[in-house]
């Protein structure tokens, strides 16, 4: 800075006194004769004045000189100091950064936090290969290879999960961000890599994910010993009822063995699904109905069945409601449908009205029931039971149909996309 301002004044110094000079001297020779102007100068006396307009020239482009020159100074002091606080900045930075030889992958640069992380002096990183710092595992090398090759073809890669090795052997879960620094032909010159350390947050989901695993295993050893305590139920139940000879309270038994099974399968099929919380109806209404129709040894080539579930997932309270209901419309109407060994059809279906209600149907094609029966006020503890699940449970409305048969539908709303209990 000090030897742009000497080069300023001098040149402001040296311009002012050589046109001082020169205008003394053409003032003089102007007024007083040409002996000393032809002596001294030896041009036309009209010159006088051009030299003093080159002086003046020279003086000012001098100035402008100095002062270009104190302008590049300042710019290089400045971008100098830009530099060095961006260092500072890139030394100090609390995650590691690399940047790399799009080439041979040499690492050109790396900073403190680079250091720290993998264990190793930055003398000896920048000896390294980039490929060199990472593991010879799935999420290591491979995917550190192909992150390389996007770099190269001047991709910016983001939050690419990867495993590096520390200096004593241990893996290190990073997050890879890279962006490719380009020159001005626009190709590729280095990376501007970024790395985070993601081990905790690693270790966290590992045993977050254990955990959860540990309780999956706890959910379905409790469903599975629901269902055996149900069947060790159902079975008393067959046992107690093979010994009645009344073929009423017989019936009873065998009605409340049923409806037991049925409440069985749920569990049955949530220790089997992947989702512990919820249940595939379809698969479920396929079960409850074949097991209905060998528990009341029915012909199949008699009563057929047709099933329209739709893929509707239910909750358990709601898959054991609705399971419940089933069972006791069914079982009516393989009891009382088709007498005499009629023939005819058993439908049940299941599906989603709008966004917000379900609709369970369940109809046969038989006989009926009686126009003057009121099928919420009536003794049979079957019926009176689906109303109560219907209304109590559900929170829905159920209706019957005595055209061509017996249909009845319940409508129910859904919560969140699951149904209300």
């Amino acid at each position: 800075m000090k030897v742009e301002k000497k080069i300023i004044a001098l040149s402001i110094s040296f311009g002012l006194f050589v046109w001082v000079v020169d205008a003394v001297l053409d003032f003089y020779f102007f007024y007083e004769g040409t002996f000393w102007e032809l002596l001294i100068y030896d041009v036309p006396k009209h010159e006088v004045y051009i030299r003093s307009v080159i002086l003046a020239s020279f003086m000012i482009f001098g100035i402008l000189i100095g002062s270009i020159m104190v302008k590049r100074k300042k710019a290089e002091e400045a971008l100098q100091e830009s530099e060095e606080r961006y260092r500072d900045l890139y030394e100090n930075a609390p995650n590691a950064y690399l940047s790399i030889d799009p080439v041979n992958g040499s690492i050109l640069r790396c900073n403190l936090a680079a250091s720290q992380l993998l264990g190793f002096d930055k003398e000896t990183i920048l000896r390294m290969k980039v490929f060199d710092l990472y593991a010879d595992t799935p999420h290591g090398l491979p995917k550190a290879q192909e992150v390389f090759r996007r770099f190269k073809a001047g991709e910016t890669i983001g939050d690419v999960e990867l495993q590096m090795k520390h200096l004593d052997g241990h893996l290190i879960w990073i997050s890879l961000s890279v962006e490719a620094l380009k020159d001005d032909k626009g190709n590729v010159k280095e990376s501007r890599s970024m790395v985070i350390d993601i081990s905790e947050r690693k270790r966290a989901e590992e045993a977050l994910k254990a955990s959860l695993e540990e309780k999956k295993v706890l959910l379905r050893e409790i469903h599975h010993r629901v269902k055996n305590n149900m069947q060790v139920i159902s079975s008393l139940l067959r046992l107690q009822f093979s010994k009645i000879d009344d073929k009423q309270h017989a019936d009873m038994f065998k009605e409340s063995q049923d409806r037991i099974k049925s409440m069985a399968l749920i569990h049955e099929k949530l220790y089997q699904s992947e989702d512990l919380a919820h249940i595939d109806f379809s698969e479920y209404v396929k079960t409850l109905v074949t097991g209905l129709f060998r528990s009341h040894g029915v012909d199949t080539e008699k009563i057929s069945t047709k099933l329209e579930v739709e893929g509707i997932s239910l909750e358990l309270d709601n898959a054991i409601t609705c399971g419940l209901i089933i069972n006791e419309l069914v079982s009516n109407s393989l009891k009382y449908a088709f007498p005499q060994d009629g023939k005819g059809e058993i439908r049940v279906a299941l599906r989603s009205i709008n966004e917000n209600e379900v609709e369970l149907t369940v109809s046969d094609n038989g006989v009926g029931i009686p126009e003057n029966l009121d099928f919420k006020n009536t003794e049979s503890l079957g019926l009176h039971l689906v109303t109560i699940l219907s209304e109590d449970q559900l929170h829905g409305k159920i209706n019957l149909n005595r055209v061509g048969g017996t249909k009845y539908h319940i409508r129910f709303k859904k919560v969140n996309d699951k149904v209300r209990i």
